[in-house]
């Protein structure tokens, strides 16, 4: 549970215009609701499910309500209290979850999103930034226009030597529904615009570098082997086993010259925060060494980073540069913090 600061309660001072009652409010507003609104949002998600069948896997309020506002206060003679029934999902509103309140406020007609439309060049450009400050092996090539101008490379290419990783970018691996569901159909629509996009995206490059046809390419002319990444915003599992067949079948809807043993890796950018952590990591090795493990290949990065670096520290140098230098800047330290969460 917490309750309001008393922001004279605050120290250092100068932090005290952070946690100003008015602040607080608006902060309350946001992530609370009381015991009515949740079984009223609880009722009406029910709902929009395709059938009773789908009962356990319905959308939990306190995904976008992590917070609870009793309907009286069990201590009179304290402030208000607010329950946090599971803090993981407070967390994980104030970072993540952002993107999905941002994404839903600038939503237009149709399919116009002025807010994903934004975000999807900025996310790739941090994929790009990440792989910069890593440690990582090889030279980056960020994506170019080619054949006139009609088509492009995929959104990353890493060279080592005559070995290249390409990666493409994307925003999601599963839609809303599409989670909350299961449902094969929706699943479908959202991998069809999604990682069968970006396969599809990835098997066009590698062709048009076999043909030797675009002399904007030609300096991947001397690539002999190739690896396969997707990076997508959001964590998707199963997404290098029951999703990745599903994927594959509808890229080759589109176009069917993809082989049916056409490989490539799914991960999600949190998991390859982590991956980028690695000493003196060659990206290509470690998922040519994925891949080729019988088992392993099919797991997702989390998975196969537990189970076969158990004992591996995987902290990103440069990630931990930036929060440090973002809690110095509220003079706060990272073993004592100045406000109690209680």
């Amino acid at each position: 549970f917490v309750r309001m600061y008393d922001p004279n309660d605050i120290k250092p001072e100068k932090d005290r215009s952070l946690f100003t009652h008015e602040k607080q409010i608006c902060f309350l507003k946001w992530i609370a609701c009381t015991y009515q609104q949740f079984r009223t949002e609880s009722s009406a998600k029910a709902k929009e499910l395709p059938s009773s069948d789908y009962e356990r896997n319905r959308f939990n309020p306190l995904v976008k309500h992590p917070v609870i506002s009793p309907d009286c206060n069990p201590v009179p003679n304290r402030p208000q209290v607010y329950l946090v029934p599971i803090p993981r999902l407070l967390l994980e509103r104030l970072t993540r979850g952002l993107y999905f309140d941002l994404s839903d406020y600038f939503r237009g007609e149709g399919k116009e999103n002025k807010f994903r439309e934004a975000f999807g060049p900025v996310f790739q450009k941090y994929v790009g930034h990440l792989l910069k400050k890593s440690q990582i092996k090889g030279s980056l090539l960020p994506d170019w226009d080619y054949n006139k101008g009609q088509k492009r490379t995929v959104d990353w290419i890493l060279i080592e030597n005559d070995r290249a990783t390409l990666i493409e970018v994307k925003q999601s691996g599963l839609f809303l529904q599409a989670k909350i569901t299961g449902e094969l159909q929706e699943v479908r629509n959202s991998l069809r615009k999604s990682i069968a996009a970006a396969v599809r995206q990835l098997w066009s490059l590698e062709r048009d570098i076999e043909s030797g046809k675009f002399p904007e390419i030609e300096c991947l002319a001397n690539v002999k082997h190739i690896e396969r990444l997707v990076i997508t915003y959001d964590r998707t599992y199963y997404s290098n086993s029951l999703l990745k067949k599903e994927a594959l079948s509808l890229a080759q809807e589109k176009d069917n010259s993809i082989p049916d043993d056409y490989f490539w890796h799914t991960t999600s950018v949190e998991e390859f925060e982590y991956i980028l952590g690695m000493d003196n990591l060659s990206l290509f090795d470690f998922l040519r060494t994925k891949k080729e493990d019988q088992e392993a290949k099919e797991w997702d990065f989390r998975e196969y980073r537990a189970r076969k670096f158990a004992e591996a520290q995987f902290l990103n140098p440069y990630l931990e540069s930036v929060k440090r230098r973002f809690l110095a800047q509220l003079d706060a330290s990272l073993d004592e913090p100045n406000i109690s969460s209680t």
